[in-house]
């Protein structure tokens, strides 16, 4: 129907034949006619407010949507036929009309209905909690969860609320030890190149993520960014001083960035461009840092070199999806995982260069990392049960050409996979930090027939 220049955050078709959308997490909602043609400017985003997300069109043409505040606040409104935005719901996210004449929204990870006057906007009674823990959506800042009501009255949902889990050390026999537990979303650790830290992003003070260094020996926290924006990827350069991470400070893409890791100086900017581009990993060497960029809903790797002009330069640029480069020890292989076998498989490619990429997962891979001592390669694959298995490769180099051993079962448990590595390994290579859930990440989903019947029950209106 129409180019966009990001992923979306939500679409909505009306009765009348206009489709509204957000793509993007700091912008308003856009429109454009269900036959195609140029995206229209629909909402405008009004001081304090961050983005417009997941529309939803009543049945009178009044659209209703999450607004995500710059203090992280959220908020149902509606954009009604005239023109006037108002709220209808505070501290709430995800609302949708119910034919039934009922506003169905997410507060605090649960789902509440209220009942709700389509004509005056407004609700009309107390909210009635209907489920707890309903799984919210995984997108960087979470403001939808993952359910839905038919215009005939069923429901379907997703239990298990937050993929919450702690940091753990686990051996190679898969024994673990906790290392932080505090019950909020941590992402993407790093080991330092000493092993004495480890950096990962965490929100804080209702921020969507910033950047966070533990210290193992002294068992404690120090933050490293402050932005309101969303700061990932935290990557040590060899020498442990910078930390190079993918943040959206400054416009509605995610861009490069470092900071000496003692809090000193300013942050500096690496890259710019009209595409997020996200961090893989630093060179051995510290004169490359390689990353992937989003074009549409495929990526490709490139590597910044550090000195100079930062020159970029192409790496791996196809029709498929290559994303996660990382570095081997000695700087003279990246590994990366792509699609195009059909699945996420890991593959190993010589840097900067010439030759062809080798196989190295079997029967898929995610998210490949490169062990720091010996030749180990490790790489990730979910099972049907909803735990992850962490995947060792060893390999040796016959007159420059990577040459993998069969993959083999290192651990398995109910690990948190994803977006990303959400693990890295040891320096000594006898550890690796990973993510550790509660439970397993299968979860049941429930649907809940005539469901209009109970709800009136429940939570009655005027009608």
């Amino acid at each position: 129907l129409c180019d966009v220049p990001d992923f979306s955050y939500g679409e909505s078709w009306s009765r009348d034949g206009v489709i509204a959308f957000a793509v993007s997490a700091s912008t308003a909602l856009s429109r454009v006619s269900a036959n195609g043609g140029m995206p229209e400017t629909l909402t405008v985003l009004a001081e304090g407010e961050r983005s417009h997300r997941w529309p939803r069109y009543l049945p009178s043409g009044d659209l209703m949507f999450t607004v995500v505040e710059l203090s992280g606040d959220l908020n149902v409104s509606v954009l009604s036929t005239s023109g006037e935005t108002k709220i209808v719901r505070r501290g709430a996210m995800d609302g949708r009309y119910l034919l039934s004449g009922h506003l169905a929204f997410m507060s605090e990870g649960n789902f509440f209905v209220a009942p709700f006057d389509a004509e005056r906007l407004q609700t009309t009674g107390a909210a009635v909690q209907i489920a707890k823990d309903v799984q919210p959506v995984s997108l960087v800042g979470e403001s939808a969860a993952h359910f839905d009501v038919s215009e005939t009255g069923s429901l379907v949902y997703l239990a298990g609320g937050s993929d919450v889990a702690e940091v753990v050390l686990v051996d190679r026999q898969g024994t673990a030890t906790t290392l932080i537990d505090e019950g909020v979303r941590i992402s993407n650790p790093r080991f330092s190149p000493d092993g004495l830290r480890i950096a990962f992003s965490k929100p804080s003070d209702n921020r969507a993520g910033d950047v966070w260094i533990y210290d193992v020996r002294r068992e404690g926290l120090s933050r490293l960014t402050v932005d309101p924006e969303t700061d990932i990827h935290a990557r040590w350069s060899p020498d442990g001083a910078l930390i190079a991470f993918a943040s959206r400070r400054e416009g509605n893409r995610f861009h490069l960035y470092q900071r000496r890791t003692d809090g000193s100086g300013e942050v500096e900017r690496l890259t710019d461009g009209p595409n997020s581009q996200f961090l893989g990993d630093w060179s051995p060497d510290g004169k490359y840092l390689a990353f992937f960029e989003q074009k549409q809903m495929e990526f490709d790797i490139y590597v910044l070199a550090l000195d100079g002009e930062r020159e970029r330069i192409s790496v791996r640029g196809t029709e498929f999806s290559e994303s996660d480069p990382n570095f081997s020890p000695d700087g003279r292989h990246l590994a990366y995982m792509s699609n195009e076998s059909g699945q996420s498989e890991v593959y190993v490619q010589p840097f900067p260069g010439p030759g062809g990429r080798e196989p190295i997962s079997i029967d898929g891979g995610w998210y490949p990392v490169f062990g720091r001592k010996g030749r180990e390669l490790f790489y990730e694959v979910p099972t049907r049960e909803g735990d992850t298995r962490f995947m060792v490769v060893d390999y040796k180099i016959e007159g420059g050409r990577f040459v993998a051993e069969k993959p083999r079962e290192l651990f398995r448990g109910p690990f948190l996979m994803g977006p990303r590595p959400q693990y890295d390994v040891a320096p000594d290579g006898e550890q690796l930090v990973v993510l550790r859930r509660e439970q397993t990440s299968v979860q049941s989903v429930t649907f809940v027939l005539n469901w209009f019947e109970e709800l009136e029950r429940l939570v009655p209106t005027d009608n």
